[in-house]
């Protein structure tokens, strides 16, 4: 009797056993299945991303943004490329900003920067300057309160030493040439009567020597005291077809003709 029970509760015990494990399979089925067509169902899901990115990159309607600020590395971590908060945009070589290009300021500005010198050049949409040291040493562009055109070079002391352009005053060609002071010692543009020159300027800026135009259309020359021209030292030129030297200044009259004293006037045969 007791071989019975015993035989009978080992039975039981067994087949509790196996019940429970054929139970605990089918709640595993079912999961592994639920997790499977949870997967099916992600992968439907981006096969159609996928085929709608490639119809609008076809029709050039896909649009690819990256919100600023974010920049761009090497594999060793150094920045090639950054765009800040600020719209500006910054170009790296070996570490240093080579480049730059900003929005600020109601308009563009373009910089380049040499890696191994203070010097850079910068480009707006009114002009094109060179700096060394953060001094100006050549600008082209438009005059920001004449609004004329030129391209000046200016010494290390921000003085314009050379320059050439539209001048202010007369809007016409003009060409100069400056000592380290800033002084312009030589000049080609046009007289207010709109006849070419040349002039020489003494130390006070004053002209000392012009090469123009006369009324007949031929070659003049006046040579001028260091004070001024008022009245010219010397007055060389042709009247048509003949020449004429006058000197100064007590014998000089031009208001008289062609008469002189002897020793301060000279005239060719016509």
């Amino acid at each position: 009797m007791k071989c019975l029970k015993l035989c009978l509760a080992f039975g039981i015990g067994w087949l509790t056993v196996v019940g429970m494990s054929f139970v605990a399979d089918v709640f595993a089925q079912r999961g592994n299945a639920g997790q499977q067509g949870r997967l099916q169902e992600r992968i439907r899901f981006l096969e159609a991303r996928v085929e709608l990115l490639e119809h609008l990159a076809q029709r050039g309607l896909l649009v690819k943004r990256v919100a600023a600020p974010f920049e761009v590395t090497d594999n060793a971590g150094h920045r090639i490329f950054y765009v800040s908060r600020d719209r500006d945009v910054e170009y790296y070589r070996d570490g240093k900003i080579v480049a730059e290009m900003s929005a600020e300021g109601g308009g563009g500005t373009i910089w380049a920067l040499a890696s191994n010198s203070p010097s850079r050049m910068s480009l707006t949409g009114e002009a094109m300057v060179a700096t060394e040291d953060d001094k100006t040493r050549m600008e082209l562009g438009r005059d920001s309160t004449q609004g004329n055109y030129r391209l000046i070079f200016f010494s290390k002391d921000g003085k314009p030493v050379s320059g050439i352009g539209e001048s202010s005053d007369l809007v016409s060609g003009l060409a100069f040439v400056g000592d380290l002071s800033g002084n312009v010692k030589a000049r080609i543009g046009l007289t207010k009567a709109g006849r070419s020159s040349v002039d020489v300027n003494g130390d006070n800026n004053n002209m000392i020597v012009r090469l123009t135009e006369g009324e007949k259309g031929g070659g003049v020359l006046l040579i001028c005291s260091a004070n001024g021209c008022d009245p010219p030292m010397v007055d060389a030129g042709d009247l048509g077809g003949f020449g004429v030297v006058r000197t100064g200044p007590e014998f000089y009259n031009p208001g008289v003709g062609l008469m002189g004293v002897p020793g301060s006037f000279l005239i060719g045969k016509h």
